[in-house]
């Protein structure tokens, strides 16, 4: 049997937050719920994780943002101690622009000028203060 090495870095930051194991593991299953995904994440899980577990799939990503919202700073997967999957090198949760940031707008409502419909209605305003990392949960898009 192979002998874990203690993730210190996750065990630190865990400390940092003032969260118990079983709050960690409520923010997890809160996060991963955004996502529609119904995790089993418990205290017993923490435990794991701190003592050299890898969690498994998105898990990881979920616990970054978890832990991200209650030290109200970004932090990604590596910065917990966890190993990066060849899939999420880039953590950026969906929030990169392409080539042409102009494509990442909206395209405007078209207007017919024999149109008999009522006007479309008008944008809704941009969103309050919260950073897109503290508002949007890692979902795969």
């Amino acid at each position: 049997m192979t002998a874990r090495t203690p993730n210190r870095q996750l065990r630190d930051l865990v400390a940092e937050s003032g969260l118990t194991y079983e709050a960690v593991a409520k923010s997890v299953r809160a996060v991963a719920a955004e996502c529609g995904l119904a995790l089993r994440t418990n205290k017993s899980a923490v435990e794991h994780w701190i003592a050299g577990a890898t969690p498994r799939g998105d898990t990881g990503r979920y616990l970054a943002v978890a832990l991200s919202r209650h030290l109200d700073r970004l932090l990604t997967p590596a910065d917990l101690g966890l190993a990066a999957d060849d899939e999420h090198d880039n953590d950026a949760i969906g929030l990169t622009l392409g080539a042409d940031p102009l494509d990442a707008l909206p395209p405007r409502p078209y207007r017919c000028p024999t149109s008999t419909r009522s006007p479309p209605a008008p944008p809704r305003p941009a969103p309050a203060t919260p950073s897109a990392w503290q508002r949007s949960p890692p979902c795969k898009t």
